[in-house]
């Protein structure tokens, strides 16, 4: 009976995760309405002294690929836990932000775990139905994270690749839908 229990709730698993999306496909070019640029930033957190060659790594990256298109980048830099989170200059507009954390150990044989995000930052939002106290926070519209472990210098090359290629669908959805209506 537990085997028959237990085949049954990993098919209903599998099938809740290959069932496609119930919202349908994300209307990009409205996620980006309205914005002016994409800031890139990076909170590291790692110990062994790697993380902001990692976030400068991501920051090459990220801007070469949308090199030549007509979405404008701004790299605001990178800042400890205990650091001051860089700005967007108010000059440049209301931003995609789209910041990289890095969190690790030091070693020889390290763990590191990168997570992108591209969040949206609202001073006053008010949810429609909702109370007229406007609340400040992030509107998080992509996120995509990678984790490995294992000696130092080739893991720290093979993880920020795997960052990179993971940002790719919200690299390329830039590319295609900035300057929305």
């Amino acid at each position: 009976m537990i085997k028959k229990q237990t085949a049954l709730q990993l098919f209903l698993c599998a099938s809740v995760l290959l069932l496609p999306s119930i919202s349908g496909a994300t209307d990009w070019k409205k996620q980006f309405a309205g914005l002016d640029v994409v800031a890139l930033s990076c909170l590291d957190h790692s110990d062994g002294g790697y993380g902001k060659a990692l976030c400068e790594s991501y920051f090459t990256a990220f801007e070469g690929a949308l090199e030549g298109s007509s979405v404008p980048v701004t790299i605001l830099g990178s800042y400890r836990p205990d650091g001051t989170e860089p700005a967007v200059p108010q000059s440049l507009g209301k931003a995609l932000n789209v910041r990289l954390f890095v969190r690790g150990t030091a070693g020889n044989q390290i763990a590191v775990q990168l997570r992108a995000r591209a969040s949206i930052t609202y001073s006053a939002a008010v949810e429609q139905g909702g109370d007229t106290n406007p609340r400040s926070g992030e509107l998080v519209i992509w996120e995509n994270s990678v984790t490995g472990s294992g000696p130092s210098k080739p893991l720290r090359k093979a993880i920020a690749q795997a960052i990179v290629s993971r940002s790719e669908t919200l690299i390329e959805n830039l590319k295609l839908s900035w300057g929305g209506e």
